[in-house]
Parts: C-alpha cells; structure tokens; sequence
C-alpha cells in the first residue's frame, strides 16, 4: 500500500465522466480540452471509439496531441494496454470517446466469431471494461487529468422518462460512476431555461447537480467551484476560454503551476 501525505497538495489529475445525447458536442469539448493541454506544452492521448474526434481535434488546431482510432476488433485489448501505459508514463491529459461505443467492441471481441454473444462473454465484457475504468482512474493517480465520455440513455418508469443517465450496461452502471471524480451530464440550454441558468439559449455547459432526473455528481466540488452553492455547479463550455479553465482545474493547476 501506498502511504499518502495528508499535508502535501493533490499531485494527481481529476476523473471526469460527461454523457450527453448526441450533437451536444462531446467530442468538441474532448478536443477543447486537448488542446489546453497543448497550450500548456503538455501531450494529450485521444482514444476514438466512434471517428467522430477527427474532425473536432482539427477544428481546434491540435497539432500535437495522439489520436488514435479503436474501432476493429482487437482494438479493444490495445485501450486497455494504452491505458496502463499511461499509469508509467502520464501524459498531460488522457481521453477515451466514447466508452458506451468500448463496451460494445469489448463485447464483440469476446464474441468472436459467433452470432449470438453467450453468458460468458457479457461477463469478459464487464471484467474488461472495469479494467478499463481502473486503468483510467490509475492513470489520473499518476497525474494525467482522466475523461470518458458516454452516451447518454433514459431510464423510463412506467413508459415516461424518469432519469437520465449515462449509456453503459446496467451491471457496470455503479461500479464504473464510483470510479470518477465527477460526473456530468453535457446540456444545451433551453429557451425555457435560459434566464433561470443565466446563460443564453443553445449554450452548452456540464451539469454536476445531482438530482431526480439524471445522474451526476462532483466529489472535488470545492476545487471546482470553490465555495459556489451546490445548485448553481454547472460549468458553461461556450468557448475555448471555458474549456481551458476547466483542464486547469483538473489538473491541479494554479496561476500556470502544478500544485506539488
């Protein structure tokens, strides 16, 4: 077991989960914060389970950061083992987009070469995906600010949507959200909403309040949000501006400097 210094500043990187329906622009903010890393001179890892960070990662000017698409079947065990190399050898941030998208390819390579996928091979799936939630938490221990990013899915109660949350099969629903730092759902803003929230209608911001209606919550709230009540910790991603504010605060950084 480690020992850990009780009077020492985090040296490590937050764990950040953010679902959201598609178009919110989850891989958008992925690339947002890849390239804060890359304005700090720090590497960036971007794991693409979709294709769909291409585009995003040159929209925002990434020159630096590794993209690598996982979308074959072997892919899978090749996440996994980038993942732990990351826990040796930490890079300035560390994504995969998206992880519902990794659990089915999990499942497809358990499968093989078969039509129907059996018992055992949801429960190589569900082994494999923690492995691969352990090894992102590990890898922002070592001090790589750490995001998946999932779809996002409705828990219906008796036919009316009643929660929001993250697409993941349901056995590894708890395990993976105990795992993070944060949860948050990725949000447009409504005209309904939009003077309430403060922000303009079509704004997109995470949503970290937990509630009745979707699952989310932030255990390093005061680092995030300082002394901010509870119902106002949403964090707007208008820009790059926001973007960046927002890495910096997973990673630990004040005024330019890591905290150590």
């Amino acid at each position: 077991m480690e020992r850990i210094d009780l009077g020492a500043p985090p040296s490590s990187g937050m764990t950040l989960m953010v679902y959201g329906a598609p178009g919110t622009g989850k891989s958008t903010l992925m690339a947002g914060l890849a390239k804060a890393a890359e304005d700090l001179n720090r590497s960036a890892v971007l794991i693409d389970t979709e294709r769909g960070l291409y585009s995003a990662a040159r929209l925002v000017g990434l020159s630096k950061a590794l993209l690598l698409s996982a979308t074959s079947n072997g892919d899978g065990k090749a996440v996994l083992a980038e993942l732990q190399k990351q826990i040796a050898e930490p890079s300035g941030l560390v994504v995969v987009d998206t992880m519902s998208e990794l659990s089915e390819l999990l499942l497809r390579e358990a499968t093989g070469l078969l039509d129907t996928p059996q018992l055992q091979h949801y429960g190589t799936r569900k082994a494999m995906l923690a492995r691969c939630v352990r090894a992102l938490r590990d890898a922002a221990g070592a001090g790589a600010p750490a995001v998946a990013t999932f779809q996002q899915e409705a828990k219906e109660i008796e036919g009316l949507t009643g929660h929001w949350r993250p697409s993941i099969p349901e056995k590894s629903t708890v395990d993976a959200i105990g795992q993070f730092d944060c949860v948050a759902r990725l949000r447009i803003v409504g005209e309904h909403e939009a003077e309430r929230l403060k922000l303009q209608a079509g704004d997109r911001y995470l949503d970290f309040r937990p509630s009745s209606q979707q699952t989310a919550k932030c255990r390093t709230a005061a680092e995030v949000f300082g002394d901010r009540d509870a119902g106002w910790h949403i964090w707007p991603v208008r820009n790059q501006k926001e973007i960046s504010q927002l890495y910096r605060r997973m990673a630990r950084i004040n005024n330019g400097k890591v905290e150590k």
